[in-house]
């Protein structure tokens, strides 16, 4: 089994402290970054974990950190946090393989539920 590691990637300051809080409440490592540039800049450094990522955001949202990821040939699980409804944007997770799609405001129980589908895929068992 992998390291419980999340890497939170969010460009606002509240949502990164509050998801941080509870990720850490619940028992995981968790590593933050202000946006996904950083990230992409940190990952010769970083180990395999579960990603949560915020859609909307300026530099690097998430859909295109994905795609960056991909072509990196890295290929960790990725939750994605929006704001956003409906049935194309569970389409659209889906069709782009994030592990799970979480819309704000979520509960702490949604979001290790979400983590618990990222890290089965990072253990290589079916979610």
């Amino acid at each position: 089994m992998t390291s419980r590691l999340v890497y939170v990637i969010d460009d606002d300051p509240a949502i990164l402290r509050s998801t941080a809080f509870l990720l850490q409440s619940a028992g995981y490592d968790v590593e933050c970054f202000a946006d996904g540039d950083l990230f992409v800049a940190a990952l010769p450094s970083l180990r395999p974990g579960c990603i949560v990522t915020d859609l909307r955001m300026p530099n690097l949202n998430g859909y295109d950190l994905k795609t960056a990821l991909e072509a990196m040939a890295i290929s960790w699980p990725m939750i994605l946090m929006t704001s956003e409804n409906g049935p194309m944007i569970t389409a659209e997770t889906e069709r782009r393989g994030f592990a799970a799609y979480l819309r704000k405001p979520f509960s702490a129980d949604q979001l290790t539920a979400a983590l618990d589908s990222g890290f089965a895929m990072l253990d290589g068992k079916p979610a």
